[in-house]
């Protein structure tokens, strides 16, 4: 069997704000065509991680290769922002165009692709995500799921090969996110595109190749066997919502139960 090739590599990476240590020591890595979920609650690091995957931040200590060049050298941005698309957590800060088509235009004209190649790949980036029909419509009166997958339409397009999601499911109603998630995972088992999944719900995680869980800027691994049945998932989501603070390394069922019946005082 092949071995998977290294698309990211984040390598004892560190990110402070002002005087506030964000991120600590990570380490992780994602290979090609690989269906990675990072994991955490509010303010455990995860879009500052994001940021660093597409260049938009330089990690303060360490390193993030991406496809072999460091996001430390600036002239390899261009090229790692083409790599690695970014889709954030609201799709309306993403609209540009007055048209769903002209939306995904924008990053193809500051290619300075020839028209009729553009048009091929938003037909076929339309298709792939279902917009087809939408194509003319005013992006501002889509549904938050639409907008979403317009979202990820116009990062599609620029041809990366891999998508980092950050909380981009957390607006969207359970339909919206179905329709999102399935699309995400065609997309890899199809294309072979690398997907991270940033998100604080376990349950979006459950089928991803490889978790990470990020908490106190801290990152650790779990292969996905090592992940709760989605019983125990909505069982962390609900007690969560319900102010009980559970620490994300909590993920199988035995830690879950270890946890609770200790009360949060022993290990998890």
């Amino acid at each position: 069997m092949t071995r998977s090739r290294t698309l990211i590599e984040v390598k004892a990476a560190s990110y402070s704000y002002k005087n506030t240590k964000v991120l600590s020591d990570v380490n992780l890595t994602v290979n090609e065509g690989q269906f990675a979920a990072v994991i955490g609650p509010n303010g455990s690091g995860k879009s500052t991680l994001s940021k660093l995957l597409n260049a938009l931040l330089i990690p303060s200590e360490g390193s993030v290769i991406v496809d072999g060049h460091s996001t430390a050298d600036s002239s390899f941005v261009y090229e790692i922002r083409k790599t690695v698309g970014l889709v954030l957590q609201n799709p309306d800060n993403q609209i540009i165009g007055d048209t769903v088509e002209d939306d995904v235009a924008f990053s193809l004209e500051n290619m300075g692709l020839l028209p009729s190649w553009m048009d091929q790949i938003i037909t076929d980036v339309l298709s792939r995500t279902g917009l087809s029909d939408l194509r003319f419509r005013n992006p501002r009166e889509l549904s938050g799921g639409q907008k979403q997958l317009l979202a990820i339409a116009s990062v599609l397009a620029m041809k990366p090969k891999c998508i980092v999601l950050d909380e981009a499911l957390s607006m969207l109603d359970k339909d919206g996110r179905c329709t999102v998630l399935s699309l995400l995972h065609r997309l890899n088992k199809t294309s072979g595109l690398s997907v991270i999944l940033i998100t604080q719900d376990v349950q979006d995680a459950l089928e991803a190749d490889v978790i990470f869980s990020l908490e106190g800027g801290k990152v650790t691994q779990f292969s996905a066997l090592d992940f709760p049945s989605p019983f125990v998932a909505d069982l962390v989501s609900e007690l969560r919502k319900r102010n009980l603070s559970i620490p994300s390394e909590v993920v199988s069922d035995d830690s879950l139960i270890r946890y609770l019946t200790c009360g949060g005082k022993c290990g998890a």
